[in-house]
């Protein structure tokens, strides 16, 4: 046997190990992944303590490789590993388009459509997810197809295309009810209904199949997947301004996500509850709630949830005129949604730091956010919000005594309402 054959051999053989044994861990992953360290099983643990040997043994081109990007996956997500997941889920697929193996190409493109999703890409959420529905519906696989018809939903949701999002998640749970699968049913009522309730006509509709996923989950007895729903349910009290409804909800799903020590859920179900304790006029609570989410997402990776606690927190804080915490918590949440290239929430967050600044009688200061919203605004071909900020841009630098560039910018709000 040749050196190279030898080589392979061996190479072959760590492969397989890796995938057995990752495969076995994740299986305790649903009981274990958030329990404190010292109580974690020896799979658990030996999964984060080999997390670079795994990452790099899933970008070997092999079909081993390509089976251990499937595995993975719900490791990258449950510990918000985004970018790794990416460069996984994309190597995986490579490998199946080039190569004749026994994987299915349907379930890898669901796996970085999902991994696109969480990193917020969703444009290309959307068309990895689209390729998988197609690749099952060629085959007649119904839970494929509805798994992925589930990523789709979610990643048109996020992208504002309600009618899409609202027909992919009605397709979703029509197929998991003939398929019988009461696992994911619940969750995928949940997605309908959100997806409802982003179209004002459907909110009443949607708020009654918030009930049936939470009463489904609560058969179900899964505490996870409860916590989630009833954090759902209790975003969509809050847009009928249900406000102590959606209170209760919100700390149930704390509860909840507490107890199975998820601190990703934690932190989110913080932030739910501190939106509605801010609608309730309960500011000094809703501040503290904030600052809760705040502290347990800087524990972890995930940047953009960071920084949607930065910016609800800075909110909060400019309601309550502690103006200089909010400038300080504005930037922090300014500086997340730059590292994640979120140009959307940077925009907000930029443009609600010049106006805390503007009506603190700072103009000189907010001028220069409201430039850089301004060129956020031209980069995404927002002209709505363009046209918003220019105007009052315009007003500070009179207000400043900048006439020249207030007529420049006078002169852009003239061209763009012309077109």
């Amino acid at each position: 046997m040749s050196n190279e054959d030898q080589r392979y051999q061996a190479q072959e053989r760590l492969l397989f190990f890796y995938l057995t044994t990752a495969q076995q861990a994740i299986a305790e992953l649903g009981h274990e992944s958030f329990t404190a360290p010292e109580h974690r099983s020896d799979e658990v643990k030996w999964l984060q303590e080999e997390y670079s040997n795994l990452v790099a043994a899933a970008l070997i081109p092999h079909e081993l490789s390509a089976a251990m990007a499937l595995t993975l996956g719900q490791f990258f997500h449950l510990y918000r590993h985004f970018d790794d997941w990416i460069r996984v889920a994309v190597s995986g697929l490579d490998f199946m388009r080039q190569h004749k193996t026994g994987l299915s190409k349907g379930w890898a493109l669901n796996n970085l459509a999902l991994a696109y999703h969480h990193n917020r890409d969703f444009s290309r959420a959307i068309t990895a997810s689209q390729e998988a529905v197609e690749f099952f519906r060629s085959r007649n696989d119904q839970r494929g197809e509805a798994a992925s018809l589930n990523t789709y939903g979610m990643a048109c949701r996020e992208s504002g295309l309600i009618t899409d999002a609202v027909e992919a998640s009605r397709q979703t749970y029509k197929l998991f009810h003939e398929l019988d699968d009461h696992q994911h049913l619940s969750g995928a009522l949940g997605s309908y209904a959100a997806a409802l309730e982003s179209d004002l006509p459907g909110l009443q509709e949607a708020l009654a199949l918030h009930e049936d996923a939470v009463r489904m989950a609560q058969e179900s007895g899964d505490p996870r997947n409860l916590a989630a729903l009833k954090n759902l349910y209790g975003t969509a009290l809050l847009k009928v301004a249900r406000f102590q409804e959606a209170e209760v909800e919100h700390r149930h799903a704390l509860d909840l996500y507490h107890s199975i020590g998820d601190k990703h859920g934690e932190a989110a179900a913080w932030g739910s509850l501190g939106n509605a304790l801010r609608a309730l006029g309960r500011l000094d609570e809703a501040i503290n709630a904030y600052r809760e989410d705040v502290a347990i997402s800087s524990e972890g990776s995930d940047v953009h949830a960071l920084g949607q606690a930065w910016f609800n927190l800075a909110r909060a804080l400019d309601h309550a005129d502690k103006l200089s915490e909010a400038a300080a918590a504005y930037q922090d949440a300014i500086q997340c949604f730059t590292s994640t290239e979120d140009d959307k929430s940077r925009m907000a967050a930029l443009e609600s730091l010049g106006f805390m600044l503007l009506c603190a009688d700072r103009a000189n200061e907010a001028i220069d956010y409201y430039y850089k919203a301004a060129e956020l605004c031209r980069i995404s071909g927002n002209a709505d919000s363009l046209l918003s900020i220019l105007h009052i841009l315009c007003l500070a630098l009179i207000d400043e005594n900048r006439f020249h560039e207030a007529t420049e910018v006078d002169n852009e709000v003239r061209r763009i309402r012309s077109l």
